[in-house]
C-alpha cells in the first residue's frame, strides 16, 4: 500500500499513536485495496484503479476531522494527557538544572567580589541590595528556565484541543507543586509540612526570596498566564474573528 501512504498519513494527521490510529490506518488500507480491486476487475489499469480508490474514499482533511473527533472521545485520550503531563513535569525538572548551573557561574563570580567585604564587615547597603535584586533575577532566571520549555512542549503536545489553555496551565501548575514541594523537602528538612502553621512560616522565614509569598503568589500567576499565553490558537482566533466580520 505504498501507493497510498501520504493519503492516509495525511487521514490520520495528529492522531497520536495508539490502538485508535492502527486500527484507523488498518481499516483505511484495507477498503482502499477493496476500492482499487473492484475498479481494476472492470478492467481498468492498475494506476487508474488506485487513482480511482483515492477518489472515492473522499477529502483527507474531512476525514482527517471526523477522525479526531472520535479520538477525543477514546478512552486512550486520557492516558495520553497523563503522559504528556507528567512528562512536562520531567522537561521543566531537567531544564531548571540546566539553568541553575548557568545561572551559578555568574553568582559564584559575583560572589568573589562581595565575600571579601562582607568578611572584613564592611557589607554595606548596597550591597545588601544588590545581592538582594540578584537572587530575584537569578530565580527569575530558573523559572523562565523550567516554565517555558514546558509551555512549549504542552503547546505542541495538545495542539487542536478545544481546551488548550486549561491544559498548558493544568501542566505549569502540575509542574509548579512538583517542583516548590520537591525542592522545600530538600532544602527546608526542619519544615515537615504536617500542618498549615509549618507551611505558614515557611512561606514567611524562607531563607531564599522565592519561597516567601508575595513571589510565591506571582509564580502561580506566572503559571496561568504561560499557560493563557501559550495555550492560545491565533490561528482560530483570527479565523473567527474573519468570519465575525463576514
Amino acid at each position: 500500500m505504498d501507493w497510498a501512504e501520504d493519503y492516509i498519513s495525511r487521514c490520520l494527521r495528529d492522531i497520536p499513536k495508539g490502538k485508535y490510529r492502527e486500527r484507523l490506518r488498518r481499516e483505511l488500507s484495507d477498503h482502499l485495496a477493496e476500492l482499487a480491486g473492484d475498479v481494476s476487475h472492470a478492467g481498468r489499469s492498475e494506476a487508474e484503479a488506485r487513482a480511482e480508490a483515492l477518489r472515492q474514499m473522499g477529502d483527507a482533511a474531512a476525514l482527517n476531522e471526523g477522525f479526531w473527533a472520535e479520538w477525543l472521545r477514546q478512552p486512550e485520550r486520557l492516558g495520553y494527557d497523563l503522559k504528556r503531563l507528567f512528562g512536562g513535569c520531567l522537561l521543566a525538572g531537567v531544564t531548571f538544572y540546566f539553568g541553575m548551573a548557568l545561572v551559578l557561574i555568574p553568582l559564584l563570580i559575583g560572589n568573589l567580589f562581595t565575600l571579601p567585604g562582607l568578611m572584613a564587615g564592611k557589607a554595606s547597603a548596597l550591597q545588601s541590595g544588590l545581592n538582594g535584586l540578584l537572587e530575584i533575577a537569578a530565580g527569575a532566571a530558573l523559572y523562565a528556565a523550567a516554565f517555558v520549555p514546558n509551555a512549549l512542549y504542552l503547546r505542541k503536545a495538545f495542539r487542536r484541543r478545544p481546551r488548550r489553555p486549561a491544559l498548558v496551565g493544568g501542566g505549569l501548575l502540575l509542574s509548579w507543586a512538583v517542583g516548590k514541594g520537591s525542592a522545600a523537602l530538600l532544602m527546608f528538612p526542619e519544615f515537615g509540612f504536617w500542618n498549615s502553621a509549618d507551611i505558614a512560616r515557611l512561606l514567611r522565614n524562607a531563607e531564599l526570596a522565592w519561597f516567601r509569598w508575595p513571589l510565591v503568589a506571582l509564580s502561580l500567576l506566572g503559571c496561568a498566564a504561560l499557560g493563557w499565553l501559550f495555550g492560545r490558537d491565533r490561528k482560530r482566533e483570527r479565523t473567527e474573528e474573519t468570519k465575525d466580520e463576514a
